[in-house]
């Protein structure tokens, strides 16, 4: 467990050490991706660099397994820390030092054995561990990595969604330029035509005039 641990303990560093080990290990899993796409074989999940799936990679890393691991060492009582007791009610102090506890045992005066009992069962033990403070914000930022990444796919797909629609509706002022309609002076002159009633009015015009020359000839 001790050696396995030792592997595998990258996310219980700080941030920037963590992130940087990260990204060489990814690196080395997109180096695989591409041989395997070379090869024409299908890409191992989690190595398409094309499709880099990284912060949901280390958030299931660190929640299924080097947090396990990290709990079932500490309760083997290996991982190294200082042990501190925390009262469950009491929110505004969840962690109290034990030796605290002793200096106001002493100063208290003596009571029953239902009392300190009672006191007792309020307050749990726990260890305090820098390995394991580093690994909680580790997760956490890799929680909040995929918030992000999925807010963003979220505003693409609308985005899309909406240029989708207004090419199916074309209202872009370059589609169409209206044209200002001109007025008769008079009621006797007639209005001009605009330019899509021009074109049937001659086509009309030279079938009326070829129907009259066949009918001369008739």
């Amino acid at each position: 467990m001790c050696i396995k641990l030792a592997d595998i303990n990258g996310p219980c560093k700080a941030l920037d050490i963590h992130t940087q080990w990260t990204r060489r290990i990814a690196e080395e899993f997109y180096e695989q991706g591409d041989e395997e796409q070379s090869l024409g074989l299908p890409i191992s999940p989690y190595m398409d660099r094309t499709n880099p799936q990284l912060s949901k990679l280390q958030e299931s890393f660190i929640n299924h397994l080097v947090a396990p691991l990290c709990n079932a060492y500490g309760e083997a009582g290996l991982m190294p820390g200082v042990w501190q007791d925390s009262c469950e009610d009491d929110e505004a102090e969840p962690n109290l030092k034990l030796d605290e506890f002793n200096d106001e045992d002493e100063d208290d005066p003596p009571t029953s054995e239902s009392d300190t009992a009672t006191q007792n069962s309020g307050r749990t033990r726990k260890i305090f561990c820098l390995q394991t403070q580093h690994l909680q914000e580790n997760h956490q930022h890799w929680v909040n990595k995929i918030k992000e990444e999925q807010r963003l796919d979220e505003q693409s797909e609308s985005g899309s969604d909406g240029e989708e629609a207004a090419a199916a509706v074309d209202v872009s002022p370059c589609s169409y330029t209206p044209q200002p309609m001109v007025l008769p002076l008079n009621g006797d002159e007639p209005m001009e035509p605009i330019e899509e009633e021009r074109t049937p009015a001659s086509m009309s015009s030279s079938r009326s005039f070829s129907f009259e020359k066949e009918d001369s000839k008739l």
